[in-house]
């Protein structure tokens, strides 16, 4: 527990891998640790003994405007959960050449609307936004060392994203929004 701890940041809504007190803190498992939040959002994550990791999350963006999916959300946490891998894995004494597998699913996503924040419309006039997709469904699947997290962040992150926007009416954004957003939340710790 006490690398699932030291590995936590994030505050684009909340951490990943949170380690809370009280009702909401991490439980044994015959393989493993597992934590359940729902008081603000749905949140579960769990760390089994062979360091598999798993985080199943309510979309952050839920709270703030329903039925959309914010650009600038989506890569800022898919940029958290690679950090908070590499970070993890650090803590419980991996190699830095050590290669992981990384699946991420965003799901619930048939209906909702591309939307950004007004400072990322003007700044990077973000014209692509207000499209739904038509797809319920995006997973992306890739390997990586642990070390490749920290050297590729911008390219991994945006390797994952970018298809996944694409679902809504073909929606593309500069290299310099990706650079800009992922520099931002990897800085802000």
């Amino acid at each position: 527990m006490t690398a699932a701890r030291e590995a936590q940041a994030g505050d684009l809504g909340w951490q990943i891998g949170l380690v809370r007190e009280g009702e909401s803190k991490p439980r044994p498992l015959v393989d493993g640790i597992a934590a359940e939040n729902s008081s603000i959002s749905y949140d579960y994550w769990a760390l089994g003994r062979d360091g598999d990791f798993f985080s199943l999350r309510s979309l952050f963006d839920e709270r703030t405007k329903p039925n959309s999916i914010f650009i600038e959300a989506r890569v800022g946490e898919v940029t958290d959960v690679l950090l908070y891998c590499r970070r993890l894995y650090e803590k419980l004494g991996i190699s830095p050449r050590a290669q992981v597998r990384v699946r991420i699913e965003h799901s619930g996503l048939r209906g909702r609307s591309l939307t950004v924040s007004q400072d990322v419309f003007s700044r990077y006039g973000l014209f692509h936004y207000g499209q739904t997709a038509a797809d319920d469904s995006f997973v992306k699947s890739f390997k990586t060392s642990l070390e490749g997290i920290d050297s590729n962040l911008v390219g991994l992150v945006k390797g994952v994203t970018a298809p996944m926007f694409e679902l809504f009416d073909f929606a593309a954004f500069q290299d310099a929004f990706y650079s800009d957003t992922v520099g931002y939340v990897r800085n802000r710790r």
